[in-house]
């Protein structure tokens, strides 16, 4: 919503949720991508805050000690989480374990948690855990996801709203 500050970490599916933010008024964001924040700097009604840190230059994300102490102080109403997997018993997970603690911290300090996982992630686990899977409020994913483990997912209390590929870009 207009007038809010957003937490997202890296990833390609939270770069295009930043693109749709550009869309609303007076958005402050507080990132972990260097590519993320590159790109919401260019709108004029996004305030973006990178974190400071150590650098994936592979993934193009910071981490380590002074990205969790900087996180500490800054809340946000809505963290935006892009993941490699959800699933009901195996909770959130990555590939990335540098990330892990960040996503912790960035859950902490947000009243809402949204996953935003494409189908292909939905059901799946990936190497590190980030959290059980009911640290997500909403998650966010294609119509074509499983219905199996999306029925799961809410059992665990975890509200999922799907959409087609042209509604979710």
């Amino acid at each position: 919503h207009d007038n809010q500050s957003v937490m997202m970490n890296a990833g390609t599916t939270t770069l295009a949720v930043a693109h749709q933010l550009a869309q609303k008024h007076n958005i402050t964001v507080v990132t972990n991508s260097v590519v993320l924040a590159l790109e919401a700097s260019k709108h004029a009604n996004l305030h973006v805050i990178l974190l400071g840190g150590e650098i994936n230059f592979e993934y193009q994300f910071v981490y380590g000690n002074l990205t969790l102490t900087q996180l500490k102080d800054y809340y946000a109403d809505t963290f935006i989480l892009s993941a490699d997997g959800i699933d009901a018993e195996g909770g959130i997970t990555t590939y990335y374990d540098q990330e892990v603690e960040i996503c912790r911290e960035m859950m902490e300090h947000s009243k809402t948690v949204i996953a935003a996982m494409d189908y292909t992630k939905v059901g799946r686990m990936a190497f590190c855990k980030i959290a059980t899977a009911d640290h997500a409020d909403v998650l966010v994913t294609n119509r074509t996801a499983s219905t199996a483990a999306v029925g799961e997912l809410q059992t665990k209390g975890v509200t999922v709203v799907t959409a087609t590929e042209t509604e979710s870009t």
